[in-house]
């Protein structure tokens, strides 16, 4: 799924209007309706991060990378619920050790991310 229909989807699962999202993230809703429909191909890292945050996902997730988001929810299982944290840590561990230095990386980016 390209990142238009990812923002499209997630959107309307969320019930904001191009204007409500677009008021979230700092743009006009004709920018919101350009990134929806692939006018805009480039956006900027910000855009994505305040995007992604309005969304409820991780940067990672809209551009893509799946993997990334599934350490991104078990990381976020881990804040939420401290009593499985052993459990939570080891699938983390498999996934970053049995990662390439860019996937290892994004890991760190998205667990970074989830501290902030």
């Amino acid at each position: 799924m390209d990142i238009g229909t990812k923002i499209k989807e997630l959107r309307e699962q969320r019930g904001y209007t191009l204007e409500e999202l677009g008021n979230k993230v700092g743009v006009g809703k004709s920018t919101v309706r350009k990134w929806e429909t692939g006018m805009i191909e480039n956006m900027r890292q910000d855009k994505i991060a305040k995007l992604a945050d309005a969304l409820l996902v991780t940067p990672s997730y809209l551009l893509g990378w799946d993997e990334t988001e599934e350490i991104a929810d078990i990381a976020s299982h881990i804040i939420n619920n401290q009593d499985e944290l052993d459990i939570a840590y080891i699938e983390i561990r498999k996934k970053y050790d049995n990662s390439d230095d860019a996937g290892k990386k994004e890991i760190m980016t998205v667990l970074n991310l989830l501290r902030s």
